[in-house]
């Protein structure tokens, strides 16, 4: 038995296979989209946590040239880090990028449990932004000195 096609099934049939073909393309390309943003905010997040890394390895290096008291006397309250140098204002870019840096050193006295001397501690916290299409993005570090 034959089956005779009605007039005009075949554009029906052609639009419906378009239709549903342009629906596939839409949400490849949406999804190729997505994977390129995220892509490129990891590749940020890698590099923002290098730049914190060398801050925090150039903090290392002041506080064993300096030594405990010289270095709380030098770095203290907010600082910025300019990719180089740690400088004395509260925030800055790092040179030949678009990352803001902060720092922050805070010292104080504390008593281990259950009993004990008090030590000095120093608190370094890193904190490394950007902006990202419309947000701001940003990584943090923290380390803790102990003076023994």
């Amino acid at each position: 038995m034959i089956v005779k096609n009605k007039p005009g099934q075949m554009v029906v049939e052609v639009l419906l296979a378009l239709a549903i073909s342009a629906l596939a393309l839409v949400g490849l390309v949406h999804l190729s989209t997505r994977s390129v943003s995220n892509s490129s905010l990891s590749s940020k997040q890698s590099q923002a946590t290098g730049l914190a890394n060398q801050a925090m390895e150039l903090v290392v290096s002041e506080k064993n040239r300096l030594g405990w008291e010289s270095m709380q006397s030098t770095y203290t309250g907010n600082r910025c880090y300019d990719g180089s140098v740690i400088g004395a204002s509260a925030a800055c870019v790092a040179s030949g990028t678009n990352f803001n840096t902060a720092m922050t050193f805070t010292y104080q006295n504390v008593t281990p449990a259950p009993t004990g001397a008090a030590v000095s501690q120093l608190t370094v916290t890193i904190e490394i932004s950007w902006t990202e299409g419309s947000r701001t993005a940003r990584i943090r570090q923290s380390r803790i000195f102990t003076r023994y």
